[in-house]
C-alpha cells in the first residue's frame, strides 16, 4: 500500500512537473512576445521622436520665413510712409532742375546775345 501511494505521488508529481512545464513554456513565449512587442514600440517611438525633430525643424524654418517676411513688411510699411516724402522730394527735385534748366536757358541766351553784339562790335 505504501509503495503505491508513493507510485501515485511520483505520478502526480510528473504530471504536476509536466503541467508546471507547460506554464514556464507559455510564460517564456508569453514574455517573448511582449519583449518583441516592447522592441516594436521602442523602435516606433524612435521614429516618432525623427520625425518630431524634422517637424521642429521645419517649424523653425517657418519661423525663420515668418519673421524674414515681417522685416520685407516692415521695411515696405517704412518705404510706404516715406512715400509722400518722397514724392515731395523728386517733386521739389523735379522743380529744381527745372529752374536750373531755366536759368541754364536764360544764360545761354544772354551768351548768344553777348556773341552777336561782340560780332556786332567787331564788325
Amino acid at each position: 500500500s505504501s509503495l503505491q501511494d508513493i507510485t501515485a505521488q511520483l505520478e502526480r508529481s510528473d504530471s504536476e512537473k509536466a503541467v508546471l512545464k507547460d506554464q514556464v513554456a507559455a510564460l517564456q513565449s508569453s514574455t517573448a512576445a511582449s519583449d518583441a512587442t516592447t522592441d516594436a514600440l521602442k523602435r516606433e517611438l524612435t521614429t516618432l521622436r525623427g520625425v518630431c525633430t524634422a517637424r521642429d525643424a521645419e517649424l523653425s524654418l517657418r519661423a525663420a520665413d515668418i519673421d524674414a517676411e515681417r522685416a520685407k513688411s516692415a521695411v515696405l510699411e517704412a518705404d510706404a510712409c516715406r512715400v509722400p516724402h518722397l514724392v515731395k522730394d523728386a517733386e521739389v527735385a523735379v522743380g529744381r532742375i527745372r529752374a536750373l534748366e531755366a536759368e541754364r536757358d536764360g544764360l545761354k541766351a544772354d551768351a548768344d546775345r553777348t556773341r552777336v553784339l561782340e560780332r556786332q562790335l567787331v564788325l
